[in-house]
């Protein structure tokens, strides 16, 4: 994983069969320091897992390429597929979440994009050009517990959807 943010981890995407698996997060390679687990699912809140506690369990219901986030400040967790059933999502190939203050913007390719965070008043709180497959965009100027507009345009598709930014993790909403 990378540091992409302060406090927020990335994985790269990995393929990984549907299936049920285990996992936590260490802040050594070695497990000789901390790590956390001890939840179940695709996004949550994990807890010192130090000593033989529990991982974090989750089911992947889809084979597929997957990125991991982690803030290590909050602790909280997702577990993103980036390619989604929703056939809307996959015409336009862009995935769109939010992960507390954090925006995340998944595209199936490198593409050069314009990433545009609007407020419900129409003021423009964030404008992001990116090339990246996967683009996170810090939002804390922006109050907990309210709705915004992202906005990606590439050179073949706009894409538009409402995202709710609270401090649990909440995938997006057409």
């Amino acid at each position: 994983m990378s540091l992409t943010d302060n406090n927020l981890w990335k994985s790269s995407a990995i393929n990984i069969p549907a299936g049920t698996y285990q996992m936590k997060f260490a802040n050594t390679s070695n497990w000789s320091g901390d790590d956390w687990g001890n939840t179940s699912g695709l996004s949550g809140v994990t807890s010192l897992s130090t000593g033989g506690l529990p991982n974090i369990t989750f089911t992947i219901p889809t084979t597929g390429n997957y990125i991991i986030l982690f803030n290590d400040a909050t602790l909280s967790y997702s577990i993103i597929n980036s390619m989604t059933s929703n056939t809307k999502i996959q015409e336009s190939n862009i995935h769109v979440l939010s992960l507390e203050n954090w925006i995340v913007v998944n595209m199936d390719r490198n593409e050069d994009a314009l990433i545009e965070v609007i407020g419900l008043n129409r003021q423009l709180i964030n404008k992001t050009q990116s090339t990246d497959m996967t683009t996170v965009i810090d939002l804390k100027s922006q109050p907990a517990n309210s709705l915004v507009v992202v906005r990606v345009k590439t050179k073949s598709t706009i894409y538009s959807c409402k995202l709710f930014i609270q401090q649990t993790p909440l995938f997006y909403e057409n």
